[in-house]
């Protein structure tokens, strides 16, 4: 079961919740809808025990059926509330209009990553002008250690935040080796940047700055999906400095200091 198992669950039951956030945690995961018995088997519980909290969820606008019949799945309530968090909408706000600029100038598109439940969160996202351009969705979720901007918002957080992701992620990746990972993170902070070839995408080369707060903190990463348009004077090294421009920019608008 998806919430019920940890200790601190155990101490401070409130079973109603658990099953809330089981079916929220769950619909989280998947990409095609779930029926409530496929719900119920997922969580070991029976239909009759999340019947009233799906009803519940429904209600509420958080899970829906795009047709009856055709199955669960979640609604974007949950983001609604995300984007209207204080935190969050200043940086959106603030990152967005440097972000387009950024994309005008370079004529790649660019996305804004956060850490999100030990996972890249994408919170904002320009386009290229260009018709041709890498997207990602706002919302989508990646495991930090598989994107440049989950290895950049790892190298700029503090060392007991720093140690406590990587520990978790050290034991989700069994074939990373520890010493190897800080070594990366080591040289991403002392260059101010993450250049590396894309995880997901054949021949795309990323590059992601850090956004950060007073502290030298990295509230956010600032990424470059960089596309070689063989019909455009484009290339990677204007680019990098645009972004790292354009990152230092965000950064001082959040209160930070010239890091970069």
């Amino acid at each position: 079961m998806h919430g019920s198992d940890t200790p601190l669950a155990k101490k401070y039951s409130a079973p109603a919740l658990e099953k809330g956030l089981d079916i929220l945690e769950l619909l989280a995961t998947q990409s095609r809808h779930l029926s409530k018995t496929q719900i119920a088997q997922e969580l070991g519980r029976s239909t009759s025990e999340i019947f009233r909290m799906l009803g519940c969820l429904e209600s509420r606008g958080y899970i829906g059926e795009q047709a009856p019949g055709d199955g669960y799945r979640l609604t974007m309530r949950l983001h609604d509330l995300v984007s209207k968090w204080p935190p969050h909408a200043q940086l959106v706000s603030t990152a967005l209009p440097e972000m387009r600029v950024l994309a005008e100038k370079t004529l790649q598109s660019c996305h804004l990553g956060v850490v999100n439940s030990g996972k890249l969160y994408i919170a904002a996202q320009a386009d290229s002008p260009l018709p041709i351009g890498l997207n990602f969705r706002i919302g989508s979720e990646f495991p930090l250690l598989r994107t440049a901007s989950g290895r950049v918002l790892l190298a700029f957080q503090s060392k007991k935040v720093s140690d406590f992701l990587m520990a978790s992620l050290i034991r989700q990746e069994k074939n990373l080796s520890l010493k190897t990972l800080c070594a990366r993170l080591d040289t991403i902070k002392e260059d101010g940047i993450e250049v590396s070839e894309s995880d997901r995408v054949e021949g795309l080369i990323d590059l992601s700055c850090p956004i950060t707060n007073a502290q030298g903190t990295a509230i956010a990463a600032l990424t470059v999906p960089f596309l070689n348009l063989l019909t455009r004077d484009v290339d990677i090294e204007s680019v990098t400095v645009q972004l790292k421009q354009t990152a230092t920019a965000i950064s001082d608008f959040m209160g930070a200091e010239n890091l970069l």
